[in-house]
């Protein structure tokens, strides 16, 4: 049965309205959760199906329209969020006297954009994405409101997380765009964009609780002599030519881009001979991502999302060739699953001079806390990994 039909078949189906045909009736087809796909029509098929799929084409083609509908209503969803949630958790801070800091840690979390916590904002689908981080952003929250360890429970950051789940469920429940303009269809997640991401556990494996602190995380491509050779793992190059690989024409525009690639974008500074290397940026770093306090024997997540690197040249390398869009495809489409890339994980923690001394004052101290520093040496910490940027991708 079509969608829109007309009041006389309503009354024939035994419903009244739009709205009990779509409950009612549709369940019975497509249960929750059905993908429906629509393929190009044959010529037998009937006019209804050809108006059908041309209106979905159509839907495409206006992509511009599209996609300014579907970040309006993401920001419609954000700001019900940004106001909903701030009111609602606020109560649950258990001391009086610290819901106003709590309200601004939290109107600070949520004004930075979500995409602090795991949560790019630009993204249709940013309510399937939403319950990672949530535990870390309610320890960031109360890591800067300055609870006092005494009052900070695991109830307290359940509590919290949850309300925090409850309203962002409720401030996605918005009407998608989707070429039919019917309730029930929504565009599949499955198919669209998601950004590069990392996952970070964070671990506190000692009795006290810890100091909160920050991590920067960078994503390299680095290429020395020998990777660049091994059989297996060599570079790959696509070349930006249309030229036949096998002519003269094919085989300088080759050796010129393979030149811009492994000197150009770095000055021509690297001698690989001599075993330098040359190290460019995947992905713009990400400075400062916080690290909450963690109670004694627990740990968390953060959801790290990555963006390409969008500078005009690698920053280690200021008066190297500008980048290039299939510089980036390059590094992480045709060699992403070899041993180019490295993740840099680097982070600080104060001391417990700097801790004290917190933005130039001596901070509060709970008379009825504890306070216990241990390994204040470990102060700075770092993590390097060589891994594959993903071993089962698809462009």
């Amino acid at each position: 049965m079509p969608y829109k039909l007309h009041e006389a078949y309503y009354k024939q189906l035994g419903i009244d309205t739009a709205g009990e045909y779509e409950t009612q009736i549709i369940p019975k087809v497509l249960t929750v959760g059905t993908k429906v796909y629509f393929p190009p029509p044959k010529e037998e098929q009937k006019s209804w199906y050809q108006q059908l799929y041309e209106g979905i084409v159509n839907f495409f083609k206006d992509l511009v329209n599209i996609v300014k509908d579907i970040t309006n209503q993401v920001s419609a969803a954000y700001a019900n969020l940004k106001s909903d949630l701030i009111a609602y958790v606020v109560d649950l801070c258990p001391v009086d006297a610290l819901k106003g800091p709590f309200k601004t840690a939290l109107e600070g979390m949520v004004n930075a954009g979500l995409m602090s916590i795991g949560i790019p904002p630009t993204l249709p689908n940013f309510d399937e994405l939403s319950e990672m981080s949530m535990e870390y952003f309610t320890e960031v929250v109360l890591t800067e409101t300055g609870i006092p360890q005494n009052e900070w429970t695991e109830d307290l950051v359940e509590d919290v997380t949850n309300a925090i789940l409850t309203e962002v469920d409720k401030s996605t429940q918005y009407a998608d765009v989707n070429p039919l303009n019917v309730g029930f269809l929504k565009l599949d997640p499955d198919y669209l964009y998601r950004p590069g991401y990392v996952d970070i556990k964070i671990s506190n494996n000692t009795t006290k609780p810890s100091v909160p602190g920050t991590f920067d995380l960078y994503t390299t491509f680095e290429m020395d002599y020998y990777n660049k050779i091994n059989a297996i793992n060599s570079l790959n190059l696509s070349v930006p030519s249309n030229y036949s690989y096998n002519s003269d024409a094919g085989f300088t525009a080759t050796t010129s881009y393979r030149e811009h690639f492994e000197y150009g974008l770095n000055d021509y500074s690297v001698n690989y001979v001599q075993g330098y290397k040359a190290i460019y940026d995947v992905f713009d770093p990400r400075i400062g991502v916080k690290v909450p306090k963690l109670m004694p024997n627990t740990n968390t997540t953060v959801r790290v999302y990555l963006n390409p690197y969008s500078g005009a040249e690698f920053t280690r390398y200021p008066d190297g060739e500008y980048i290039m869009n299939i510089d980036f495809e390059n590094m992480y489409f045709n060699n992403g699953n070899k041993n180019f890339t490295y993740f840099n994980l680097q982070g600080r923690f104060p001391t417990a001079e700097e801790f004290l001394l917190q933005d130039g004052n001596i901070i509060y101290l709970d008379p009825k806390t504890e306070y216990v520093y241990e390994k204040e040496a470990y102060h700075k910490g770092s993590e390097r990994l060589q891994k594959p940027v993903n071993a089962k991708w698809s462009k």
